[in-house]
């Protein structure tokens, strides 16, 4: 059994070449998706709406999960080099207004030293609830100036 076993340094550069890592091929395209639902949830954010990136990724892998168990063993390796194994996948409908409920909107004062002088900024907080599984979000609006006080 010794004999059969190989080390990578005992692996020639030519099979070491051709050699394909399931799963960091994987991850890149989890790592993908990630980023293009990032950004969708940013755009969403700076225009005061609400994103559910939890379900979007949750959703993700199970979708990933599930086109990976149901290829056959033998097939995985070829599905791999072709690069199939990334689902098509629509993020739409976590950025959709159906999907969410409205809670609340809740103020934080928060008292600051600008320049030796007191400042009040006045920070708005939307919360909403994600009707499908029940994830909680909370969007910052844009903070205000109140007042001006001496210290």
């Amino acid at each position: 059994m010794a004999d059969i076993e190989l080390t990578t340094a005992e692996i020639p550069d030519k099979l070491r070449q051709e050699i394909i890592d399931i799963r960091s091929i994987r991850r890149n395209y989890r790592a993908e998706f990630l980023k293009k639902v990032e950004r969708q949830q940013q755009e969403h954010y700076q225009n005061g709406k609400p994103f559910c990136y939890r379900c979007a990724k949750t959703d993700f892998e199970k979708a990933q999960e599930e086109q990976w168990t149901k290829t056959p063993r033998k097939e995985r390796i070829t599905l791999i080099t072709e690069r199939n194994v990334k689902p098509t996948f629509d993020t739409k409908p976590y950025g959709d207004k159906n999907r969410f409920e409205y809670l609340k909107t809740r103020e934080i004062i928060d008292t600051r030293y600008v320049l030796g002088e007191r400042v009040r900024y006045v920070t708005n907080f939307t919360e909403y609830a994600c009707k499908v599984r029940g994830c909680r979000l909370s969007m910052e609006l844009a903070e205000t100036r109140e007042e001006h006080k001496k210290a």
